[in-house]
């Protein structure tokens, strides 16, 4: 989920010759909250902290700290940011090269402790995942006009954060260890169902977090890229226009209204 925006990243996926692989990507100046696959259990005699790992930090990727309490049952949450001015990509269970190693985004450590803590399960605070940090920063709570096109324009984004946290809903009353595992099959197995059973249900009752997962065409590839390097294709765009203006192909006064355009921004 984007901190900036609220909403659950869109997932992309590449078509490989021997095995899909699956992408999100990550905007500039913004932080993305993952939640680990993993389900841990810690028992009152120890407590951990999770840390980057070197090969994330050299993509651009900003430094990862946060810890692990006595007691602690459920999924671990992990904020990541991108403090670079171009956007990154975190491959989603494998990287991109063709050995298929795990993408490990961070190193959790433990560390035994002289008396154990007698925080009880009554007196936890806070429920596994992290839900209540999810809901504070999700879209619905954002404010402002470009909050308000974000809900406009990013439907399909919007729509897949809104079917994530009703799917949530399972993991309230109990978030044990196969309530989890049950969860993750959704969000987790990536690969769409073969499964007969659903055909006869309707499209929104069939509804996966499968269904929003789009392959990246052409057009999609050619916005990121303008947004990437959206500084040089500004330059590369204005002394275009010049040369079109030069060449008497553009209006006498096109470049005037642009330049006009542009100082006003």
């Amino acid at each position: 989920m984007s901190a900036k925006t609220g909403m659950l990243e869109t997932v992309y996926r590449e078509k490989c010759h021997l095995d899909d692989k699956y992408y999100i990507y990550v905007h500039a100046k913004d932080t993305v909250l993952i939640v680990s696959n993993e389900y841990i259990l810690v028992p009152p005699t120890m407590a951990g902290y999770v840390s980057s790992r070197v090969s994330k930090v050299v993509e651009g990727f900003g430094h990862i700290s946060t810890t692990i309490d006595p007691n602690w049952s459920g999924a671990a949450l992990i904020a990541i940011s991108n403090p670079s001015n171009q956007m990154l990509k975190i491959y989603v269970g494998k990287n991109a090269l063709p050995s298929g190693i795990p993408n490990n985004l961070a190193t959790i450590t433990f560390h035994y402790l002289h008396t154990p803590c007698k925080l009880g399960d009554k007196e936890k605070r806070h429920r596994g995942m992290r839900i209540d940090l999810l809901k504070q920063v999700a879209y619905t709570q954002k404010r402002g006009l470009r909050s308000f096109f974000r809900k406009c324009f990013c439907f399909r984004r919007r729509e897949f954060t809104d079917y994530f946290f009703a799917r949530s809903k399972m993991l309230e009353s109990e978030f044990t260890e196969e309530v989890w595992d049950e969860f993750l099959n959704d969000f987790s197995s990536l690969k769409a169902s073969s499964s007969s059973k659903l055909e006869n249900k309707s499209q929104k009752a069939k509804k996966t977090a499968r269904d929003f997962i789009i392959t990246e065409h052409i057009f999609i590839r050619f916005y990121h890229f303008i947004v990437r390097f959206k500084s040089q294709t500004t330059l590369l765009l204005l002394i275009l226009l010049f040369v079109l203006w030069q060449l008497s192909i553009l209006p006498e006064n096109s470049l005037n209204i642009l330049l006009q355009f542009f100082t006003s921004i």
